[in-house]
C-alpha cells in the first residue's frame, strides 16, 4: 500500500511538473514561476500587452508571489528531512517513506500553485498572445541550448575545434607491381 501510495505520489509530481513547464514560466521559460516576464519592454511590444494587462498580471503574481515563497520553503525543509533520515546509519525504512511522501506532497503543491497563477495569467491574455508568449518561449530556449553548446565547445580541450587530433603515420607506400 505505501508503495503504490509513493508511486502514485511520484507520478503525479512528474505530471504536474511537465504541465509547469509546457508553459511559460519566468523570463521566457527559465522555470522561475516569480520572474516578472511582462515587465520587459522587449517583451510588452512583442506582445502588444496593454497596460490594464500588465496590471492584471502584476496584481496576480502579487497574489501568488508569497505563497509560492512559503511553499518553496516548505519543499526545502522536507528534502532536508529526507535527506537526513537517508543519511542516518541506522536506517529507519517507514521514517524515510514518511520523509519522501512530505517532500513529494509539498513540492505538488508548490507545482498546482504555480499552475493556478499561470492559468490565471494565460486569462488575462488574448489566444494570439499566448501563442506569441509561447513562440517567444520557444525561441529564448533555442538561443540557450546554441549558446550553451557553443560555451561547451570553447571549453573542450584544444579550443572551439575540439581536442586536437594527432598526426595520422603515412600510410606504408603501396606495392607496385
Amino acid at each position: 500500500m505505501r508503495r503504490a501510495t509513493v508511486w502514485m505520489l511520484t507520478a503525479l509530481s512528474c505530471t504536474a511538473v511537465a504541465v509547469i513547464w509546457a508553459f511559460p514560466l519566468g523570463p521566457m521559460g527559465h522555470g522561475n514561476p516569480l520572474a516578472r516576464w511582462w515587465v520587459h519592454p522587449r517583451i510588452q511590444e512583442r506582445l502588444q500587452l496593454t497596460p490594464d494587462q500588465i496590471d492584471q498580471l502584476d496584481a496576480i503574481h502579487a497574489q501568488y508571489a508569497q505563497k509560492i515563497i512559503d511553499l518553496r520553503a516548505e519543499v526545502e525543509k522536507a528534502r532536508l528531512v529526507l535527506e537526513r533520515a537517508m543519511t542516518q546509519t541506522a536506517w529507519n525504512e517507514s521514517e524515510i517513506l514518511d520523509a519522501a511522501r512530505r517532500l513529494m506532497e509539498r513540492r505538488n503543491q508548490m507545482e498546482l500553485t504555480t499552475l493556478q497563477m499561470v492559468l490565471e495569467m494565460r486569462r488575462v491574455l488574448t489566444p494570439e498572445q499566448w501563442q506569441k508568449l509561447i513562440e517567444l518561449r520557444h525561441r529564448m530556449q533555442q538561443m540557450r541550448r546554441h549558446f550553451r553548446q557553443r560555451r561547451f565547445r570553447k571549453q573542450a580541450p584544444g579550443g572551439p575545434e575540439g581536442p586536437r587530433s594527432s598526426p595520422q603515420a603515412p600510410e606504408p607506400p603501396t606495392a607496385r607491381r
